[in-house]
């Protein structure tokens, strides 16, 4: 299941997740597996490639206070600066686009652990912002894009401004934010299309674990760990020079990672598979998705000091970007409404809350009453169908009456795993066992004559 999947990230990134969580003092996988994908994406830095495709991420972890953000950021930070990389470490809080691109000038790739994100994407939204709190939005936005290309930054009267011009730069961010702040962010579709879809979001929706007894007493890595982060910054193990591609004026030197036969065969196929999912609600949430996962499967894959993509890499890649794009997907329809049938779907959603996720036909119709009947049909059914609520008839001496809940995690969990089947066509195995994320290995396997362990 979900834990299980980041309980099993290949090579490089499920090391130093495990790490991470064990310096934990409430650990929580989720969280550590988030981090070490950011953490592994800027040690890939720019140098490692497939077609086209750079591993540069931007992976966006929500969840409340006090469960345990921070030690992410710690452990990635220290294991960057220990490897002997720590001018790739940026600073953890942006106050302007020029200052972003400053950073990268001096080191094209950067590693920006973001505390307090959603207040970045709170000021790009906000009717108040000044236009340097906007830009840096903007700026991040155009970044990610620019990363297998060349970036120009805005173009100065002052003869003696330095040039902004950038060489394939890597900005890999790791932002933590609060469920309040970020989703009281999302205020339109300008946030949807620009921010969402280039972002890895990785929602942790339990509290605070037990407390245990960290295994690592230090958040300072293992050499063995740093060892093999520096192997993957060389290219391999004893090859070349760690900071010979550093340099914001030249276009990195790349190894190329050639996707496997099996692996080029499934990666056309997850194309053809999102395509559907184009022409409904909130495409663009799905229209950078295969993207993000050779982008995904290259840190894997360079991770694992792998000279090729192969279809493990991408298949684990593939299962935790549909399981993140499934989660914006739920946020955005939960969250941003740009239509009545929307605003009347989020009305519902707030109601259920308020009432400890539990309500009457008639406590919804009363709630809804400024919609007419056929809008409040009509977003009842969307919620419905999209799993966001649950409609049951519960008898009583008179009639029976209709009640509606709130799902519960796990059915939440069931109804993200079926999302492929829809999206995905024949190239899901129609078979679904009790484990919801099982068949997607199966996939990406039974096919290619390859089968990989679940």
């Amino acid at each position: 299941g979900l834990l299980r999947m980041h309980q099993d990230a290949p090579g490089l990134v499920g090391d130093v997740a495990k790490w991470i969580d064990a310096c934990a003092v409430h650990p929580a996988p989720v969280l550590s597996t988030a981090a070490a994908l950011a953490c592994c994406s800027a040690i890939v830095g720019r140098r490692y490639t497939c077609q086209g495709a750079r591993g540069v991420l931007y992976v966006v972890a929500v969840a409340k206070s006090g469960v345990g953000k921070d030690v992410g950021r710690r452990c990635a930070t220290n294991l960057l600066e220990k490897a002997g990389i720590g001018e790739r470490v940026g600073t953890d809080d942006v106050a302007s686009a020029a200052g972003l691109v400053k950073r990268l000038r001096e080191c094209p790739v950067q590693f920006f652990p973001l505390d307090e994100f959603g207040r970045l994407v709170e000021a790009f939204t906000s009717k108040n912002a000044g236009n340097h709190e906007r830009q840096i939005i903007t700026t991040l936005m155009k970044l990610w894009s620019s990363c297998g290309d060349t970036y120009y930054g805005k173009a100065y009267a002052d003869s003696k401004a330095a040039s902004l011009k950038v060489e394939n730069p890597a900005c890999v961010v790791y932002g933590t934010t609060t469920p309040d702040v970020f989703y009281r962010a999302l205020r339109g579709s300008d946030v949807v299309d620009g921010v969402l879809s280039r972002v890895l979001l990785v929602e942790c929706d339990h509290g605070q674990a037990l407390a245990v007894d960290p295994t690592s007493r230090s958040t300072d890595p293992p050499a063995e760990l740093v060892e093999r982060v520096q192997a993957v910054v060389r290219g391999g193990v004893g090859k070349g020079n760690m900071g010979a591609v550093d340099s914001a004026n030249l276009r990195a030197p790349t190894i190329d990672l050639p996707l496997t036969a099996a692996a080029r065969e499934g990666y056309q196929r997850i194309g053809l598979g999102i395509r559907p999912k184009l022409d409904g609600p909130f495409p663009d949430l799905w229209v950078r998705a295969r993207e993000q996962a050779l982008r995904v499967a290259v840190v894997v894959a360079a991770g694992c000091l792998s000279e090729t993509v192969e279809v493990e890499h991408l298949t684990w890649a593939w299962r935790f970007v549909r399981w993140s794009v499934s989660a914006s997907h739920r946020v955005v329809r939960t969250r941003v409404a740009d239509t009545e049938e929307g605003r009347c779907a989020l009305a519902v959603l707030e109601l259920l809350t308020s009432q400890g996720g539990v309500a009457s036909k008639s406590d919804v119709t009363r709630r809804c009453q400024a919609w007419d009947r056929r809008v409040r049909a009509d977003a009842l059914a969307s919620l419905i169908d999209a799993g966001d609520i649950m409609t049951e008839t519960v008898p009583t001496r008179g009639r029976a009456v209709t009640v509606y809940r709130l799902p519960t995690a796990d059915q939440i969990a069931d109804h993200d795993a079926a999302i492929p089947a829809v999206t995905v066509g024949d190239f899901l195995s129609t078979e679904r066992s009790t484990d919801g994320d099982s068949d997607l290995p199966d996939l990406l396997s039974s096919s290619f004559g390859k089968k990989i362990s679940a």
